[in-house]
């Protein structure tokens, strides 16, 4: 469990360096990077998708259009094509992230 808590810690802390909006999230393997459009989050995971990577798109009306999101997992053992590149694709960062 200590592994895993260190590689959430870890992804999150990178993705908000790259300014993607995870929301309030901390201390869980599961996280929102937040988009705010239904359409470009659609879009965002089929590109995942196509370069191997698993997320989640959550759109209106499940949320409010505002916070269209992909949910993201980190696991213990990072492995495949987005393993230690957070900030390289940054895919979620089409919306500035809040302040916090």
């Amino acid at each position: 469990m200590a592994r895993l808590a260190e590689n959430a810690a870890l992804f999150v802390r990178l993705a908000r360096e790259a300014d993607v909006d995870t929301g309030d999230s901390h201390g869980t393997p599961v996280f929102p990077c937040i988009v705010g459009d239904s359409l470009k989050t659609l879009r965002l995971a089929e590109a995942l998708f196509r370069r191997g990577e698993s997320v989640d798109p959550i759109l209106h009306p499940a949320v409010p259009e505002e916070m269209a999101r992909l949910r993201l997992f980190v696991t213990r053992d990072p492995a495949g094509p987005a393993a230690g590149r957070v900030g390289a694709r940054a895919p979620c960062s089409a919306r500035p992230r809040a302040a916090s």
